[in-house]
């Protein structure tokens, strides 16, 4: 038995539970993440991606587990509210890592406001496509453009119906990321997103961590550092690296790269058995040689290649991190999420990006590839691109705002415990 004058034992090890949502994008963040936090920062990860994920009650069942095995947790990172809501019950501190962009999250922080002026909901369903969306400005978000469209705040508030599920459930979420968190993950850097970031830090009362692009961050301080997560990948399909080769030898900037992303799914029936079918008959034969198409690649090391002159995407936001990170032009369709914030933020702001017409036409999108894979407005866009692929580059090096947020992060959320 101990004295009254011993030393309290100290407190358990760092140890920070993962539970993202379950769908690719949100996995690979976290994984870049959870890597970082290991490498760099000595805490034990556990990292859950499965039907527990999707399952509250399962929940306890983890922590319960990982405290039976004299590894109780110390922190929960997820980016679901009901995994915030049961770690608050249980007294464990969380961190949301946030996938979208920053200014998606800036936006739908605004979403009520939108409500309260009146904006939201539509009063019918004419506004949707009588120009409405594009004319409406909203001109008084702080540390956001001050002619912002309605459009440009996202799917999510082109409603009808004052409850409709998907917002009611938008909203709370944005009331649980007030309240609930210790901090805020960005995948962003602070040139990129400095008046955003600032806005946020004013705005909510988590501390906010810009700390991206974290696939780049992971490869300058995981890669090479002999941890045993190091080779730990975050697709969850296999990737056709048979792309690669057929890009070997093919002229620079000669190739445009299309991707809509990971919930699009399109099998090769729905393409091709379909009485309309979304492509001609002749399509594979006439492209033999100048088109590959694959249902799964490693995007990051395409964009590398020299070859890729142009990256034709639904504005995802890793997406768009990829393309900025490799200096690659974009031709933006958002469809849906924080896409549209994404699509504008590149063309206006980041100035690394055009639209591709809601009413799509094969000739209006014809002449867009041509004048970003060759044009002027095209190679104006590049040398913008490659301007934040370079800012990017030196946000992740050492003593960068990245990496240095990275260290703040772990000393002041992750191993900031007070003794017992």
């Amino acid at each position: 038995m101990s004295s009254p004058s011993s030393s309290p034992p100290p407190p358990p090890p760092a140890h920070a539970v993962f539970f993202p949502f379950p769908v690719q994008g949100h996995v690979a963040s976290a994984l870049h993440l959870a890597k970082l936090l290991h490498a760099r920062g000595g805490i034990h990860i556990t990292f859950v991606h499965s039907e527990r994920s999707r399952r509250p009650g399962q929940f306890k069942d983890v922590l319960d587990e990982a405290a039976a095995a004299g590894e109780p947790a110390t922190c929960v990172v997820s980016d679901m509210d009901h995994i915030l809501l049961a770690a608050g019950e249980m007294g464990l501190p969380t961190v949301v890592s946030w996938v979208p962009s920053a200014c998606s999250l800036l936006a739908s922080q605004h979403y009520q406001q939108l409500i309260d002026r009146g904006l939201v909901p539509l009063k019918d369903a004419e506004p949707l496509s009588n120009g409405h969306l594009d004319s409406t400005v909203v001109d008084w978000v702080p540390g956001m453009p001050s002619d912002m469209r309605l459009r440009d705040f996202g799917p999510f508030v082109h409603t009808t119906d004052r409850h409709d599920a998907v917002l009611t459930m938008y909203l709370f979420y944005m009331d649980c990321l007030r309240t609930m968190p210790s901090a805020i993950v960005l995948n962003t850097f602070d040139d990129l997103d400095g008046d955003v970031v600032a806005a946020l830090s004013r705005l909510m009362p988590p501390a906010v961590y810009t700390v991206g692009p974290l696939p780049q961050l992971a490869a300058a301080h995981v890669a090479g550092s002999r941890s045993p997560v190091d080779a730990l990948g975050a697709s969850l399909w296999p990737e056709d690296g048979g792309c690669l080769e057929w890009l070997r030898g093919k002229p620079p900037r000669s190739v445009l790269y299309v991707n809509f992303g990971s919930i699009v799914v399109v099998t090769r029936e729905q393409l091709g058995g379909n009485p309309i079918d979304m492509l001609p008959r002749e399509f594979a034969e006439e492209t033999k040689g100048r088109g590959y198409v694959t249902s799964w690649c490693p995007q990051e090391a395409l964009l590398r290649d020299e070859a890729i002159g142009a990256f034709l995407t639904h504005c995802g936001w890793n997406s768009m991190l990829d393309g900025i990170c490799n200096g690659v032009p974009m031709l933006c369709y958002p469809l849906g999420a924080d896409q549209q914030t994404n699509c504008r933020y590149a063309r206006t702001e980041w100035r690394i990006g055009v639209e591709v017409d809601e009413d799509i036409r094969r000739e209006s999108v014809a002449r867009m590839v041509r004048e970003v894979m060759g044009g002027e407005r095209g190679e104006e866009m590049r040398q913008c691109a490659v301007e934040w692929k370079e800012k990017a580059a030196v946000a992740v090096a050492p003593g960068g705002t990245s990496w240095v947020n990275l260290q703040r992060l772990i000393s002041e959320v992750f191993c900031s415990r007070k003794d017992p």
